[in-house]
Protein backbone atom coordinates (compact mmCIF):
# COMPACT_ATOMS: atom_id res chain seq x y z
CA UNK A 1 0.00 0.00 0.00
CA UNK A 2 2.53 2.59 0.87
CA UNK A 3 4.62 1.49 -1.88
CA UNK A 4 1.61 2.26 -4.36
CA UNK A 5 0.60 5.34 -2.56
CA UNK A 6 4.72 6.25 -2.81
CA UNK A 7 4.35 5.84 -6.58
CA UNK A 8 1.32 7.76 -7.05
CA UNK A 9 2.62 10.50 -4.78
CA UNK A 10 5.64 11.12 -7.32
CA UNK A 11 3.68 10.61 -10.79
CA UNK A 12 1.75 13.24 -9.84
CA UNK A 13 4.93 15.33 -8.93
CA UNK A 14 6.02 14.57 -12.52
CA UNK A 15 2.64 15.86 -13.79
CA UNK A 16 2.93 18.75 -12.12
CA UNK A 17 6.94 19.33 -13.25
CA UNK A 18 5.66 18.83 -16.63
CA UNK A 19 2.71 21.13 -16.60
CA UNK A 20 4.87 24.05 -15.04
CA UNK A 21 7.52 23.15 -17.77
CA UNK A 22 4.42 23.75 -20.13
CA UNK A 23 2.95 26.56 -18.76
CA UNK A 24 6.45 28.06 -18.52
CA UNK A 25 7.24 26.91 -21.87
CA UNK A 26 3.61 28.71 -22.93
CA UNK A 27 4.82 32.26 -21.31
CA UNK A 28 8.30 32.36 -22.80
CA UNK A 29 6.27 31.57 -26.48
CA UNK A 30 4.28 34.79 -25.60
CA UNK A 31 6.93 36.99 -24.42
CA UNK A 32 8.64 36.26 -28.13
CA UNK A 33 5.58 37.16 -29.81
CA UNK A 34 5.11 39.81 -28.04
CA UNK A 35 8.93 41.05 -28.80
CA UNK A 36 8.19 40.49 -32.50
CA UNK A 37 4.97 42.85 -32.66
CA UNK A 38 6.41 45.14 -30.63
CA UNK A 39 9.06 45.83 -33.51
CA UNK A 40 9.40 49.60 -32.73
CA UNK A 41 12.34 52.38 -33.53
CA UNK A 42 13.81 50.56 -29.76
CA UNK A 43 13.57 46.84 -30.90
CA UNK A 44 15.58 48.49 -34.50
CA UNK A 45 17.70 50.29 -32.71
CA UNK A 46 18.61 46.46 -30.37
CA UNK A 47 18.57 44.58 -33.79
CA UNK A 48 21.19 46.64 -35.18
CA UNK A 49 23.64 46.48 -31.90
CA UNK A 50 22.93 43.05 -31.82
CA UNK A 51 23.42 42.54 -35.67
CA UNK A 52 27.12 44.63 -34.98
CA UNK A 53 27.91 42.73 -31.99
CA UNK A 54 27.95 39.32 -34.26
CA UNK A 55 24.26 38.48 -34.03
CA UNK A 56 22.29 37.56 -37.38
CA UNK A 57 18.42 37.75 -37.16
CA UNK A 58 17.36 34.77 -38.08
CA UNK A 59 14.09 36.17 -39.64
CA UNK A 60 14.97 39.66 -41.39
Amino acid sequence: NSCISFALFKVSKLVEKRIYKQKFALQVVKVINVLKYYDNEQTQQLHGDLEASGFKRKNP
